[in-house]
């Protein structure tokens, strides 16, 4: 603190009105500040002379302090009332904080690792190979595949992973462009569970199944 934030609490350090650590910053500050020393001994005074007074002869109407008294009281008791504010701030703003976090890893926490993925098996002749993997989602199925394309650049198509259910309906995973000498990553999410798929299969755009992997 600067000396003119000290510059108020003579009285308040004179009267006993500072807590234990703001009277102990202020004796430090008295060390280095002839001003604050002067200030404290004109007011040393002061409680002697309110010992003095008898009891009988105090007034029960309210008389106004000194003003160097008054201010300074008023001075120590809003440090206080700012530093307990601020501390309550703080402790509102990380116990916020706590709670979010404890929301966002509930919401996203970890998802169940995905298992290592199984080789898709060959159905037609096609220039691209295949791993997938299965993990059960509370939501369904997450559905990871590892292509590559060893064809032509020119080839100019696409392939689609869909999931076969054993109900019959189909799902599209996923779709993605043929690259040359690329592993493409894919990763989707089914509806269904690992049990009601029947097979998970990649097509050609027209359709054709050329790859499939049942669970």
């Amino acid at each position: 603190m600067t000396s003119d934030e000290f510059h108020h609490d003579a009285a308040a350090y004179v009267l006993g009105a500072l807590s234990p650590e703001e009277r102990h910053r202020y004796e430090e500050h008295l060390a280095s500040c002839a001003d604050c020393r002067d200030e404290v001994r004109a007011l040393d005074g002061l409680p002697g002379l309110l010992s003095r007074v008898p009891l009988e002869e105090v007034t029960a109407e309210p008389v106004e302090p000194p003003p160097a008294v008054l201010t300074g009281l008023l001075q120590a008791a809003w440090r206080r009332r700012r530093r307990t504010r601020w501390l309550t701030a703080a402790g509102g703003a990380v116990a916020a904080a706590l709670v979010l976090i404890l929301a966002l890893v509930l919401a996203f926490g970890p998802r169940q690792q995905n298992p290592a993925g199984q080789p898709m098996a060959a159905v037609t002749p096609a220039p691209v190979t295949a791993t997938v993997a299965l993990a059960k989602q509370p939501w369904g199925t997450d559905v990871t595949l590892r292509c590559r394309y060893t064809g032509p650049a020119d080839y100019g198509g696409g392939y689609t992973l869909v999931a076969v259910l054993k109900s019959g309906r189909t799902e599209q995973i996923s779709a993605w462009a043929a690259v040359p000498d690329t592993t493409a990553v894919l990763t989707g999410t089914t509806s269904a569970s690992p049990d009601q798929i029947r097979s998970v299969q990649v097509r050609t755009g027209a359709g054709t199944t050329v790859l499939t992997m049942s669970p």
